[in-house]
Protein backbone atom coordinates (compact mmCIF):
# COMPACT_ATOMS: atom_id res chain seq x y z
CA UNK A 1 0.00 0.00 0.00
CA UNK A 2 1.23 3.49 -0.79
CA UNK A 3 0.70 6.62 1.29
CA UNK A 4 1.73 10.13 0.32
CA UNK A 5 4.74 11.71 1.97
CA UNK A 6 3.66 15.38 1.71
CA UNK A 7 7.10 16.95 1.51
CA UNK A 8 7.82 20.39 0.04
CA UNK A 9 11.32 19.45 -1.09
CA UNK A 10 12.36 18.77 -4.67
CA UNK A 11 13.65 15.45 -5.91
CA UNK A 12 17.22 16.80 -5.82
CA UNK A 13 16.84 17.89 -2.17
CA UNK A 14 15.26 14.57 -1.23
CA UNK A 15 18.11 12.66 -2.86
CA UNK A 16 20.90 14.86 -1.54
CA UNK A 17 19.58 14.75 2.02
CA UNK A 18 18.68 11.04 1.86
CA UNK A 19 15.41 11.97 3.48
CA UNK A 20 14.10 8.40 3.31
CA UNK A 21 16.38 7.71 6.27
CA UNK A 22 14.59 10.25 8.49
CA UNK A 23 10.95 9.59 7.56
CA UNK A 24 8.84 8.84 10.63
CA UNK A 25 6.18 6.10 10.53
CA UNK A 26 2.65 7.39 9.86
CA UNK A 27 -0.51 6.26 11.57
CA UNK A 28 -1.17 2.63 10.71
CA UNK A 29 -3.85 2.48 7.96
CA UNK A 30 -4.65 -1.13 8.83
CA UNK A 31 -5.04 -0.92 12.61
CA UNK A 32 -6.44 2.64 12.41
CA UNK A 33 -4.18 3.75 15.23
CA UNK A 34 -1.22 6.16 15.55
CA UNK A 35 2.17 4.52 15.45
CA UNK A 36 2.89 2.96 18.85
CA UNK A 37 -0.76 3.16 19.98
CA UNK A 38 -2.15 0.04 18.29
CA UNK A 39 -4.18 -2.07 20.70
CA UNK A 40 -2.76 -5.28 19.22
CA UNK A 41 0.68 -6.64 20.10
CA UNK A 42 3.24 -5.93 18.83
CA UNK A 43 2.01 -2.42 18.14
CA UNK A 44 2.70 0.32 15.61
CA UNK A 45 4.31 0.39 12.19
CA UNK A 46 7.94 -0.72 12.14
CA UNK A 47 10.62 0.11 9.59
CA UNK A 48 10.83 -2.39 6.76
CA UNK A 49 13.70 -1.15 4.60
CA UNK A 50 13.20 0.69 1.32
CA UNK A 51 13.01 0.12 -2.41
CA UNK A 52 14.78 1.93 -5.24
CA UNK A 53 13.14 4.10 -7.89
CA UNK A 54 14.41 3.88 -11.46
CA UNK A 55 14.11 7.65 -11.83
CA UNK A 56 15.51 9.86 -10.38
CA UNK A 57 18.46 7.51 -10.10
CA UNK A 58 19.50 6.77 -6.51
CA UNK A 59 16.12 7.69 -4.99
CA UNK A 60 14.76 5.34 -2.35
CA UNK A 61 11.27 4.97 -0.88
CA UNK A 62 10.87 4.15 2.81
CA UNK A 63 8.72 1.15 3.69
CA UNK A 64 7.01 0.20 6.93
CA UNK A 65 5.26 -2.97 8.11
CA UNK A 66 2.30 -3.51 10.41
CA UNK A 67 3.28 -6.34 12.80
CA UNK A 68 -0.37 -7.10 13.54
CA UNK A 69 -1.43 -7.72 9.94
CA UNK A 70 1.91 -8.29 8.18
CA UNK A 71 0.99 -5.74 5.50
CA UNK A 72 3.44 -3.11 4.27
CA UNK A 73 3.21 0.63 3.61
CA UNK A 74 5.50 2.75 1.45
CA UNK A 75 5.71 6.53 1.73
CA UNK A 76 5.76 8.08 -1.74
CA UNK A 77 7.14 11.66 -1.85
CA UNK A 78 4.67 14.14 -3.31
CA UNK A 79 6.97 14.91 -6.27
CA UNK A 80 6.99 11.31 -7.61
CA UNK A 81 4.41 9.52 -9.74
CA UNK A 82 2.74 6.39 -8.42
CA UNK A 83 3.61 3.14 -10.22
CA UNK A 84 5.22 5.03 -13.08
CA UNK A 85 8.74 6.34 -13.47
CA UNK A 86 9.30 10.08 -13.54
CA UNK A 87 8.40 13.17 -11.56
CA UNK A 88 5.12 15.00 -11.15
CA UNK A 89 6.78 18.30 -12.09
CA UNK A 90 7.95 17.02 -15.49
CA UNK A 91 4.41 15.88 -16.36
CA UNK A 92 3.00 19.21 -15.16
CA UNK A 93 5.52 21.18 -17.24
CA UNK A 94 4.63 19.15 -20.35
CA UNK A 95 0.92 19.90 -19.98
CA UNK A 96 1.65 23.58 -19.27
CA UNK A 97 3.71 23.77 -22.49
CA UNK A 98 0.82 22.25 -24.46
CA UNK A 99 -1.66 24.72 -22.95
CA UNK A 100 0.66 27.65 -23.71
CA UNK A 101 1.18 26.52 -27.30
CA UNK A 102 -2.58 26.06 -27.81
CA UNK A 103 -3.24 29.53 -26.41
CA UNK A 104 -0.71 31.09 -28.79
CA UNK A 105 -2.22 29.18 -31.72
CA UNK A 106 -5.76 30.34 -30.90
CA UNK A 107 -4.60 33.95 -30.62
CA UNK A 108 -2.89 33.77 -34.05
CA UNK A 109 -5.31 31.65 -36.05
CA UNK A 110 -8.40 31.08 -33.91
CA UNK A 111 -7.81 27.31 -34.16
CA UNK A 112 -6.31 24.60 -31.97
CA UNK A 113 -3.41 22.37 -32.88
CA UNK A 114 -4.13 18.68 -33.36
CA UNK A 115 -2.60 16.28 -30.87
CA UNK A 116 -0.25 14.80 -33.48
CA UNK A 117 1.12 18.29 -34.19
CA UNK A 118 1.81 18.79 -30.50
CA UNK A 119 3.52 15.40 -30.31
CA UNK A 120 5.78 16.26 -33.26
CA UNK A 121 6.61 19.61 -31.67
CA UNK A 122 7.43 18.19 -28.24
CA UNK A 123 9.12 14.91 -29.19
CA UNK A 124 10.49 15.04 -32.76
CA UNK A 125 13.20 12.59 -31.65
CA UNK A 126 10.88 9.57 -31.32
CA UNK A 127 8.64 9.94 -34.37
CA UNK A 128 4.91 10.56 -34.62
CA UNK A 129 3.67 7.27 -33.19
CA UNK A 130 6.14 7.40 -30.30
CA UNK A 131 5.33 11.04 -29.62
CA UNK A 132 1.62 10.32 -29.40
CA UNK A 133 2.20 7.38 -27.06
CA UNK A 134 4.35 9.67 -24.92
CA UNK A 135 1.98 12.66 -24.91
CA UNK A 136 -1.51 11.18 -24.69
CA UNK A 137 -1.29 9.56 -21.23
CA UNK A 138 0.28 12.69 -19.76
CA UNK A 139 -2.58 14.87 -20.98
CA UNK A 140 -5.22 12.35 -19.93
CA UNK A 141 -4.02 11.75 -16.38
CA UNK A 142 -3.56 15.46 -15.65
CA UNK A 143 -6.92 16.49 -17.10
CA UNK A 144 -8.74 13.75 -15.20
CA UNK A 145 -6.91 14.54 -11.96
CA UNK A 146 -7.79 18.25 -12.21
CA UNK A 147 -11.42 17.32 -12.88
CA UNK A 148 -11.54 15.04 -9.83
CA UNK A 149 -9.93 17.54 -7.45
CA UNK A 150 -12.16 20.35 -8.70
CA UNK A 151 -15.21 18.12 -8.09
CA UNK A 152 -14.06 17.23 -4.58
CA UNK A 153 -12.94 20.73 -3.53
CA UNK A 154 -14.83 23.26 -5.70
CA UNK A 155 -14.33 26.14 -3.25
CA UNK A 156 -10.56 25.68 -3.26
CA UNK A 157 -10.06 25.53 -7.03
CA UNK A 158 -10.42 27.95 -9.97
CA UNK A 159 -14.11 28.57 -10.74
CA UNK A 160 -13.86 27.80 -14.46
CA UNK A 161 -14.71 24.17 -15.34
CA UNK A 162 -12.23 24.41 -18.23
CA UNK A 163 -9.31 25.51 -16.04
CA UNK A 164 -6.05 23.77 -16.88
CA UNK A 165 -2.63 23.59 -15.30
CA UNK A 166 -1.79 27.23 -16.12
CA UNK A 167 -4.98 28.54 -14.47
CA UNK A 168 -4.39 26.33 -11.42
CA UNK A 169 -0.84 27.64 -11.15
CA UNK A 170 -2.06 31.23 -11.12
CA UNK A 171 -4.83 30.42 -8.63
CA UNK A 172 -2.49 28.66 -6.17
CA UNK A 173 0.49 30.91 -6.85
CA UNK A 174 2.94 28.05 -7.41
CA UNK A 175 4.74 26.38 -10.28
CA UNK A 176 4.26 22.95 -8.68
CA UNK A 177 0.49 22.85 -8.53
CA UNK A 178 0.00 19.10 -9.01
CA UNK A 179 2.03 18.35 -5.89
CA UNK A 180 -0.02 21.00 -4.08
CA UNK A 181 -3.26 19.38 -5.24
CA UNK A 182 -2.06 15.96 -4.10
CA UNK A 183 -1.55 17.34 -0.64
CA UNK A 184 -4.96 19.03 -0.75
CA UNK A 185 -6.67 15.76 -1.72
CA UNK A 186 -4.42 13.50 0.36
CA UNK A 187 -7.31 11.77 2.15
CA UNK A 188 -8.97 11.00 -1.23
CA UNK A 189 -5.94 9.82 -3.20
CA UNK A 190 -6.84 6.14 -2.91
CA UNK A 191 -10.07 6.93 -4.75
CA UNK A 192 -8.18 8.62 -7.60
CA UNK A 193 -6.32 6.65 -10.27
CA UNK A 194 -2.57 6.42 -10.58
CA UNK A 195 -0.11 7.88 -11.37
CA UNK A 196 -1.25 11.12 -9.68
CA UNK A 197 -3.68 9.35 -7.36
CA UNK A 198 -2.87 6.16 -5.46
CA UNK A 199 -5.80 4.02 -6.60
CA UNK A 200 -5.87 1.28 -9.27
CA UNK A 201 -6.08 2.19 -12.94
CA UNK A 202 -9.55 0.64 -13.27
CA UNK A 203 -11.04 3.35 -11.04
CA UNK A 204 -10.52 5.95 -13.77
CA UNK A 205 -12.72 4.03 -16.22
CA UNK A 206 -15.24 3.17 -13.52
CA UNK A 207 -15.58 6.83 -12.57
CA UNK A 208 -16.30 7.64 -16.21
CA UNK A 209 -18.92 4.88 -16.40
CA UNK A 210 -16.96 2.89 -18.98
CA UNK A 211 -15.51 -0.63 -18.79
CA UNK A 212 -11.75 -0.71 -18.32
CA UNK A 213 -9.79 -1.80 -21.38
CA UNK A 214 -6.33 -1.19 -22.78
CA UNK A 215 -5.84 1.23 -25.67
CA UNK A 216 -5.27 -0.65 -28.92
CA UNK A 217 -2.69 1.93 -30.03
CA UNK A 218 -2.11 3.50 -33.42
CA UNK A 219 -1.47 0.31 -35.37
CA UNK A 220 -3.50 -2.65 -34.03
CA UNK A 221 -2.63 -6.04 -35.52
CA UNK A 222 -4.67 -7.20 -38.49
CA UNK A 223 -7.43 -9.69 -37.85
CA UNK A 224 -6.87 -13.27 -39.00
CA UNK A 225 -8.99 -14.97 -41.64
Amino acid sequence: MQLLFPTDCTSAEYLKGKLWLTVEPPACPFCKAPSGDCQQEPCGLVRHGFYDRVEPEGTRIRRFRCPSTGRTVSLLPAFLLSHRRGRVKSVEDTVAKVEGRQREQRERTGKRLAQFQLAEWLRPDIGLAGGLRWLRPRLQVVQFFLLCVRSLYPQQCPPSPEAGVCEFRVFFGTGRVLAELRRLAECELHRLPRPLGLGPFEQCAAALGEPFKHNSGLDPPARGP
